[in-house]
Formats: structure tokens, C-alpha cells, sequence
């Protein structure tokens, strides 16, 4: 199975778990990482609000494009970075399972669980400098 320019097997066995097709690999190694809230400027384009809330949330085929930029990058990254700190495939399963959330078009989902791998990926890189700049 293909999916954002990887091999999600390929992803899977590099962690040293199995891809099954409808299955998520998060409780294979790791519990999800907690994920961030991060609030959206209200106004910004391609943002649509939310009438008495004040809030801002972007429209669907936003929040699709930026989720699958997010998990491209944070794939590329391990690509560079697991060498470096092997412990690092560690959070594979998680991202694995925000890919599955992605495929079944969960992007709210997907992006909190790539934020919270995005945490973890950021930890590392302050515990270990000689990791590639986030």
C-alpha cells in the first residue's frame, strides 16, 4: 500500500511491526502521545468560522492538504533522524496510525495524532542536537 510518497509496509516492518489492512499499529509498541491544541487565526484564508463560537477551523480541503504535508514531513524527517537516534522508530506506529486516520479521510484526528508524534519529535531533537532541525 502506497501512500504520501512511502511505502506504508515498508514503514511498518522498519518499526518491527506488522501492516494489517484495517488494523491500527498504534497498541503494537506505544500509547498515542497527547496532542496539542493549537488555535487558528480567525480571518486567515481558507479558514471558515463558527457562528457564535469565535473560533476558527479550517475547511476540509485545508486541513487535507496541511495533515498530508505534516505526515510527509515528519516521515522525511525520520528517514534522516532514525539513523541518528534508532529509538526514534519508537513513534513509527504512531504515525502509522495517523496515516490510517488520513486514508479514511479523519483529518481532525490524523492531525491531532501527527501533532503529537510532531511533540515527541520535537523533545528528541532538544535532548539530541546532532538530530536533523525540525
Amino acid at each position: 500500500m502506497t501512500y504520501l510518497g512511502g511505502d506504508l509496509n515498508a514503514m511498518a516492518q522498519f518499526a518491527g511491526v506488522e501492516a494489517v489492512p484495517g488494523v491500527g499499529l498504534l497498541s503494537a509498541s506505544m500509547p498515542a502521545p497527547a496532542a496539542p491544541t493549537v488555535p487558528l487565526p480567525t480571518g486567515a484564508v481558507g479558514v471558515t468560522g463558527r457562528a457564535g463560537t469565535g473560533a476558527a477551523r479550517p475547511s476540509s480541503d485545508v486541513l487535507r492538504r496541511q495533515t498530508g504535508a505534516l505526515l510527509q514531513y515528519c516521515y522525511r524527517w525520520l528517514e534522516q533522524a532514525v539513523p541518528v537516534m534508532p529509538q526514534l522508530a519508537d513513534v513509527v506506529p504512531a504515525l502509522v496510525t495517523a496515516v490510517h486516520q488520513y486514508e479514511a479521510q479523519q483529518y481532525e484526528a490524523s492531525l491531532a495524532q501527527t501533532l503529537g508524534v510532531v511533540q515527541v519529535l520535537h523533545q528528541a531533537r532538544l535532548a539530541v542536537p546532532a538530530l536533523p532541525a525540525l
